[in-house]
């Protein structure tokens, strides 16, 4: 999925799961190089992002990146991404 094609939560998880499985990588391995890498990160916490069930935080995200391996430790765009969707949903909240 292409980053302008990421307009909410949903988007973002496909996004996401996309990522993992192009890496072909289990949650767990995922967790534990994360974890190595010195993130602080659960397996319950990648199942959530790539549900679409929460909006990592920023170390989550970071987590799940480092976790994948350096080619992806700072794709363009993920953080940048992240943080319009969570001002959409602030802002979304606050009209409502």
């Amino acid at each position: 999925m292409l980053p302008q094609h990421v307009l909410n939560l949903e988007n973002f998880a496909i996004g996401m799961l996309d990522l993992i499985m192009l890496h072909n990588m289990p949650y767990k391995q995922i967790v534990s190089r994360g974890l190595q890498a010195g993130a602080s990160l659960s397996m319950s916490t990648v199942s959530n992002v790539v549900t679409g069930k929460r909006l990592p935080t920023e170390a989550a995200l970071e987590g799940i990146l480092l976790g994948l391996g350096p080619s992806t430790s700072r794709p363009i765009g993920c953080a940048t991404f992240r943080t319009r969707l969570l001002r959409a949903h602030r802002g979304a909240a606050a009209d409502g």
